[in-house]
């Protein structure tokens, strides 16, 4: 959901499946993104990879750039022309930028943000690895987004199958966690106003949990208990990992790829966690901006011009081809790179890059919710939700 296509000859060979047959669009292997007067995109990081293959209609890093986007807006430096080649302004290989900081906050790692905002779309993390790794992780996703009905899929390990109705990926966009792309499980039988409520507040659920493990307040070593999936409404991830003792599961098992059980995988993973929990926040917010996602429409507030929400959609009740074909670059977004102007003030990069903020100033959950609820999940007044004005 504002998923971006990764399949190249290679890997269509592969999974034995047509460009046009994937369903998702997530392009990891395009690492380095571009700026340039014709728009946005991205290439390969080197010559040689094949994902530069792929017709240019399939690729489409949406969510990397506004994720980049929010990330220097938050900085307050410009983007530099970095490794652009040609008529590029810009290129960045995102993948190897140092770890930053602004003032006393913590250190971010800018790959770290970007494999979370991967994470909604891939909570088994099939997507990190490289080569036959890789290649086997666009397969298991091939499987999951093909239509065909299959009972099992694979697990967040080697070797482990997972029953659909328990498999973490599949619920993120066929079950109940569909909040986690600003989408309802709720079926058309039910008034709009409560798909959106309800989205509206599992949404903020799990942002909640997702911006206490960013803040450090739920460590990466902590459990994550039942009651803990429960309230998420998440499948187990025991399950999901094939684990025999639902105890051995942490925070960092959700946010994080199982490896080795070194000292320095560990330490990596504690030190991951944070901003992939974060990054899986923007993520969120980024798709509730997707006309494929929700409903929103033009209104002044405050003087300023705000894209607020008046209702929210179920994929399962979508054409999917439809869907995808709303998921490409926003207008909004393209503007803004062009221009360093926010045509709605709650759009995602200026909501993120004030979440940044709030994350290294550690704010009160009870604030930054106040915040989301005032600006990017600000509603369409009741007296107005009749209006003929359009989705933008």
């Amino acid at each position: 959901m504002y998923r971006y296509p990764i399949v190249s000859m290679f890997f269509v060979a592969l999974v034995g499946c047509s460009p046009g047959a994937l369903a998702f669009k997530l392009n990891p292997c395009l690492r380095i993104l571009t700026f340039s007067d014709t728009g946005l995109a991205q290439r390969a990081i080197n010559g040689w990879n094949p994902c530069a293959a792929v017709p240019e209609r399939l690729q489409s890093t949406v969510h990397e750039h506004m994720t980049l986007a929010a990330i220097y807006k938050y900085r307050g430096v410009p983007i530099q022309r970095g490794v652009a080649k040609g008529a590029e302004k810009a290129a960045i290989n995102y993948m190897r930028e140092r770890s930053w900081k602004v003032g006393n906050g913590p250190n971010h790692e800018t790959f770290g943000l970007m494999f979370g905002t991967w994470w909604n779309d891939d909570p088994m993390m099939h997507l990190w690895g490289e080569w036959t790794d890789f290649g086997s992780g666009v397969k298991h996703l091939q499987r999951l987004f093909s239509g065909k009905a299959h009972i099992s899929y694979a697990g967040g390990v080697a070797g482990c199958t997972v029953p659909a109705d328990q498999h973490l990926a599949y619920a993120s966009h066929f079950g109940k966690l569909q909040h986690l792309h600003f989408m309802t499980s709720l079926g058309r039988e039910r008034p709009e106003s409560e798909r959106l409520e309800t989205t509206i507040e599992d949404a903020l659920a799990w942002i909640e949990f997702a911006y206490k493990v960013a803040i450090g307040e739920i460590a990466a070593t902590a459990p994550l208990t039942h009651e803990d999936e429960q309230r998420l409404k998440m499948p187990s991830v025991a399950r999901n990992l094939c684990l025999k003792d639902p105890r051995n599961v942490k925070v960092r098992s959700v946010f994080t790829r199982q490896g080795p059980s070194t000292s320095v995988n560990i330490e990596f993973r504690n030190r991951l966690t944070p901003d992939v929990a974060l990054g899986s926040i923007f993520h969120l917010l980024q798709d509730s901006f997707s006309p494929a996602h929700a409903c929103r429409v033009e209104m002044q507030s405050e003087g300023k011009a705000m894209a607020v929400l008046r209702r929210v959609f179920n994929y399962n009740e979508q054409d999917h081809k439809e869907h995808a074909a709303q998921d490409g670059y926003p207008a909004w977004l393209t503007e803004y790179a062009r221009t360093g102007v926010h045509r709605y003030a709650n759009d995602p990069v200026a909501t993120g890059a004030w979440l940044l903020r709030a994350v290294d100033d550690r704010m009160p959950w009870d604030q930054v919710r106040m915040e989301l609820l005032s600006t990017i999940f600000k509603t369409e007044p009741s007296g107005q939700t009749h209006s003929t004005s359009a989705c933008i």
